[in-house]
């Protein structure tokens, strides 16, 4: 705003993150009030009942309920921006998911691996035993636990 404001020519593009497993969470979450749970294609074709199989929410459908989620919460930071006065130019607003930026998302990705920027690790994640998938910090409710730490050492012939 302030080089636009002194007459240089500026572009602000705003967009958002999908924030794929906070967003993911609280889709599950909706599903598990209403009894049901993300089921992969096996699972449900597999289903030994109508009741079961109606229980479990094929990935067409979910990600559909993801979409609706993100249009309903997803403006809450756009809109935070936008009444803070950001000078953006809201016409050409993007997020990560939609079909045209996807490709170009991926792409970025791509390059990035290739010059080592980004990787691929063995880390720490917070893994749900109940959704059956990493979930965000911010979801996470630490406390402090006792327990044993064993170590275990290997002989290695050269």
């Amino acid at each position: 705003r302030f080089h636009r404001m002194r007459g240089r020519p500026v572009l602000w593009t705003p967009g958002t993150d999908h924030a794929g497993i906070a967003t993911q969470l609280q889709v599950e979450k909706a599903l598990m009030v209403e009894g049901k749970r993300r089921g992969t294609e096996e699972e449900i074709a597999n289903a030994s009942s109508e009741e079961e199989r109606e229980k479990l929410v094929p990935r067409e459908e979910f990600l559909e309920r993801v979409w609706e989620y993100k249009e309903e919460q997803g403006g809450a930071i756009t809109s935070q921006l936008r009444s803070l006065g950001a000078s953006a130019d809201w016409t050409r607003e993007r997020f990560t998911m939609d079909p045209a930026l996807s490709v170009g998302v991926s792409e970025a990705f791509v390059r990035l691996h290739e010059k080592g920027l980004v990787y691929r690790g063995t880390y720490m994640v917070n893994w749900s035993p109940g959704l059956m998938t990493a979930v965000s910090d911010l979801e996470v409710e630490y406390s402090e636990e006792e327990g044993k730490l064993y170590y275990f050492k290997y002989v290695v012939e050269d």
